[in-house]
């Protein structure tokens, strides 16, 4: 450390600890650089003042340029600021969108009078049966349409998928957990159309009692320590009904999960 260095240190300490003080007399060579505190304070604190002064108008004019630069560019922090709302709006059209077109789809196969199985015998086992798990998630999420949008997407799929050399047969049903499915309207409407078993209802799948996929005691118990151990039975049943219909492959997926249009070709190379 040179003396210039060294001296600037020391006022620093001894400015805060005898700011009404003289030149301390163990170090004689302050003299020259300390006239009066006045003159010292002024002149030892306006060069950093000015410095602060002037590195924060930097820092704001960066902030400004780096935010003015990601203005148009979606799910950034400066997106959202001077679009505010604009994600939610963007997602909330895309799946009115969506919901509109499974709904004109399952109304087009009423009219039809066409269902995609409407029972399944469990003698005759598919390469790959996939169960969708629902519940009823409340008035908002149904006006959402999120089950309609998955069976329709999934009903879709699979019967424009033909070459498939792992999966050759295909279904899915509607796996209804909920502890009174009476009242999950989106599942009752798709009935119709779809295979569906409940935890807690009716099934319109052939299971038999004797099989080790059955276990009926467990799944019809009400009473669950809390909500994890209850999704964990949930999943059980489903996975256990899905079984009963394959021997070889079994999936299970979520009511709000729109599978891609290339699923099979994807699950095929697994």
């Amino acid at each position: 450390m040179n003396r210039r260095s060294r001296v600037i240190q020391d006022v620093t300490i001894r400015l805060a600890s005898h700011y009404e003080g003289a030149v301390p007399e163990d170090r004689p060579e302050f003299s020259h650089w300390m006239p009066s505190n006045k003159n010292l304070t002024m002149g030892f604190l306006l060069p950093i003042c000015g410095s602060l002064k002037s590195l924060s108008v930097l820092c704001f004019l960066s902030v400004a340029l780096v935010l003015m630069l990601l203005r148009n560019t979606p799910y950034s922090k400066s997106f959202r600021i001077f679009n505010p709302g604009h994600n939610l709006k963007k997602a909330s059209t895309l799946n009115m969108g969506r919901l509109s077109e499974s709904s004109r789809y399952f109304d087009e196969l009423e009219q039809r009078s066409e269902h995609f199985f409407p029972t399944h015998d469990i003698r005759s086992s598919d390469d790959l049966v996939i169960g969708i798990i629902t519940t009823n998630r409340g008035n908002d999420i149904v006006e959402l349409g999120y089950l309609t949008q998955t069976a329709a997407a999934m009903g879709k799929l699979i019967k424009s998928d033909s070459n498939n050399r792992n999966f050759q047969t295909k279904s899915f049903f509607l796996c209804n957990v909920d502890q009174k499915p009476e009242q999950h309207q989106e599942a009752n409407y798709l009935k119709k159309f779809i295979p569906f078993t409940e935890r807690y209802g009716n099934s319109s799948i052939s299971i038999n009692e004797e099989s080790p996929h059955y276990m009926s005691s467990l799944f019809l118990d009400r009473l669950h320590n809390d909500t994890y151990e209850k999704e964990l039975i949930d999943y059980m049943f489903c996975m256990h009904r899905a079984l009963a219909m394959s021997r070889k492959f079994v999936m299970l997926v979520e009511d709000d999960t729109v599978p891609r249009p290339n699923m099979f070709t994807v699950l095929d190379h697994f």
